[in-house]
């Protein structure tokens, strides 16, 4: 079979909607695209955060089926809860979040500042509540009071913030899948919730394997003089961001626009 034949037939492949969609979830209506993929973290594998307020009841009700439900996951997904800082209440109950997190703390001393918020009502909104409340938490006190007025904790809600703003978030409890997907509690209910964060993993895991297994076939068929050029074109036509891409490529998978980048595949 020519090169260029057989290139075709891989991209348009390539291209072709993933396996695991499902119409039970709508993209547009449970979920969202961010404009511009990004984790939060530096990391290979599929990135989950929870974006969660100890002041959101509906935060509390999820906490425990999300953590139950991330003591079974696989090795390619990484879940991390992270606070949600919108408002200047949100933005105080997450600097406790942050600096208990700095502390180490376990996920039943995380548990146990949310049933102070939610259960026993206890205010928590600025620095005058903190002494009642540090008296009722199994933590180092003076350590606490160290690092949620230290410059690196404010450096790092710095960061997290800018995350959000990029991300263009502002409900919770909300969930981002890879730096990819975006969907909050507004956008589906209930169980939903829950299997929507696995399909929208299910997504990134297939891409990824269809992913390798192109750039496996182009391996073989490339010479290596433009391999590196038509690996940027395959990421350019799955929709990842590339060089290509970034040049304004405009989604082109004739054998004119292959003959245009890869002269050699004639």
């Amino acid at each position: 079979m020519p090169k260029l034949l057989y290139a075709i037939i891989l991209l348009c492949l390539f291209c072709m909607p993933v396996c695991g969609e499902t119409a039970d979830f709508e993209a547009g209506k449970n979920y969202h695209e961010l404009a511009k993929p990004k984790k939060y973290q530096n990391t290979d594998k599929i990135e989950v955060l929870m974006i969660l307020w100890y002041g959101c009841s509906g935060c509390y009700k999820l906490d425990e089926p999300m953590i139950a439900w991330a003591e079974k996951l696989p090795d390619d997904v990484a879940f991390l809860r992270v606070p949600a800082l919108f408002f200047p209440e949100w933005q105080f109950h997450g600097q406790i979040y942050m600096t208990m997190q700095e502390l180490g703390a376990t996920y039943e001393q995380h548990r146990a500042v949310f049933d102070l918020i939610q259960k026993d009502k206890l205010k928590v909104e600025n620095e005058a509540d903190l002494p009642a409340f540090l008296a009722k938490l199994d933590v180092d006190k003076d350590k606490f009071m160290e690092i949620f007025n230290s410059n690196e904790l404010a450096d790092k809600i710095d960061a997290l913030q800018a995350y959000y703003v990029e991300c263009d978030l502002h409900a919770v409890p909300s969930m981002i899948v890879n730096g990819r997907y975006k969907f909050s509690a507004k956008d589906t209910k209930g169980q939903q919730f829950m299997d929507l964060v696995d399909h929208l993993v299910d997504l990134e895991r297939n891409a990824r394997a269809k992913e390798r297994a192109f750039k496996n076939e182009c391996a073989v068929i490339a010479p290596a003089r433009f391999k590196n050029r038509f690996l940027e074109y395959a990421c350019a036509v799955a929709g990842r961001p590339g060089p290509l891409a970034a040049a304004g490529w405009n989604g082109s998978c004739s054998g004119t626009v292959l003959l245009e980048f890869f002269p050699g595949l004639s």
